[in-house]
């Protein structure tokens, strides 16, 4: 069995009975990190499956593999980078929910970075010029 695509995990958790416990900033139509909220304005695509597919989240294992968790939607999450390795290894799935309800919202406007830690472009989403950055706060500016 394959992993399930981005798209599929949303629809999944979008739908499930647990997704305020493990998804509680899920939007279909714009793709966030599911335990703070963090998107990238970068994401503009015409459909939501295409937000989702090219949506810079991490799948994350609720139990991982190493304790026995399959690679089905039901235990994967989509998280940024920094959730993604702040995360434990639980072989319960409530702690991971335990998690996530205390896990800090992250501004959205925050720099998305590359595997380097440089950083991506954010475009704006008219004309799709980049935005600059503002030296301080490391953030874009907003308009």
């Amino acid at each position: 069995m394959s992993m399930p695509s981005k798209w599929e995990i949303a629809q999944f958790w979008e739908q499930g009975r647990n997704r305020d416990e493990f998804a509680p900033h899920l939007s279909l139509v714009e793709p966030c990190c599911f335990a703070c909220g963090w998107f990238s304005e970068c994401w503009e695509e015409k459909t939501p499956r295409a937000r989702w597919r090219r949506a810079r989240l991490e799948r994350a294992h609720i139990v991982p593999r190493s304790l026995g968790g399959p690679d089905t939607a039901d235990n994967l999450l989509l998280l940024c980078r920094p959730c993604h390795e702040d995360s434990p290894d639980w072989a319960d799935p409530r702690q991971m929910a335990r998690w996530i309800a205390t896990r800090a919202e992250r501004p959205s406007k925050e720099v998305e970075t590359s595997r380097h830690g440089l950083p991506l472009p954010v475009r704006h989403q008219s004309s799709g010029m980049p935005l600059p950055l503002s030296p301080r706060s490391r953030t874009r500016k907003s308009e």
